[in-house]
């Protein structure tokens, strides 16, 4: 655990511990910001995606794009939550338990330090010497704020935050400042897609019915989620 003083200096020793970072790119606002203030400090920086559900074409198309922007490219890996919904089949139709029971098992202890381990070995990276900048700040809530304050910028398990100091502000002026845009997730769900809730499914299905279609060969029972609230809604506004 390291507390700097301000987020220069959480990136200037990190730099002076390692030439390689991965910088977890969920296409959100904190993220972006991360990149761009990261971006020219390390050699090495790895930039990775982790998807909540396979090839979902909104979500493929900003990465995409931002690919273009950024002038490298995004390696997407699954999300360990992707795994986890599986295996514990969380709106799985019941005919699926005996594919996940029988293909899947190995798949329940999915962490994220295992599947960037893995990338690591796969790329010939020693993952023992790479840092991991995730873009969370204390002003998203009390609760990030306790967490870095407990923590530091820099914690014991090489994971660093590079613009925890920052506020939302500073995060849309440099994004402006580099003439990017945020993903279209921020249009319809208000935030990056990132679970099967209905605040999620409800704009999927309305906004990009195809990807909504894709979910569902995932996790066939969101439908069942989703109109229950399609009903509810009517209800409310009749």
């Amino acid at each position: 655990m390291i507390n700097c003083a301000n987020s220069e200096e959480t990136i200037r020793q990190v730099r002076n511990k390692t030439d390689t970072v991965i910088l977890s790119f969920s296409r959100g606002r904190d993220s972006i910001a991360s990149y761009l203030t990261i971006k020219d400090k390390f050699p090495n920086l790895l930039l990775v995606h982790f998807y909540y559900v396979p090839h979902l074409k909104f979500m493929d198309d900003s990465i995409r794009y931002y690919e273009q922007a950024f002038g490298q490219r995004i390696i997407q890996l699954p999300h360990p939550f992707f795994f986890k919904w599986w295996t514990t089949m969380t709106f799985q139709a019941p005919e699926n338990s005996p594919i996940v029971v029988h293909t899947l098992g190995d798949f329940m202890q999915t962490t994220f330090d295992r599947t960037l381990s893995n990338l690591c070995d796969h790329m010939g990276v020693d993952y023992k010497a790479v840092y991991q900048a995730i873009g969370l700040k204390k002003a998203d809530s009390l609760f990030r704020r306790q967490h870095i304050g407990r923590v530091g910028s820099i914690c014991k398990n090489r994971h660093f935050y590079p613009v925890w100091d920052w506020s939302h502000k500073d995060c849309y002026a440099a994004i402006s400042k580099a003439g990017l845009h945020l993903p279209v997730d921020y249009a319809i769900f208000g935030r990056t897609f990132d679970g099967l809730d209905a605040k999620f499914t409800l704009p999927l299905k309305r906004y990009f019915p195809e990807d909504y279609r894709r979910l569902l060969l995932w996790f066939p029972m969101v439908e069942a989620e989703t109109k229950r609230y399609e009903i509810w809604q009517k209800r409310t506004l009749n």
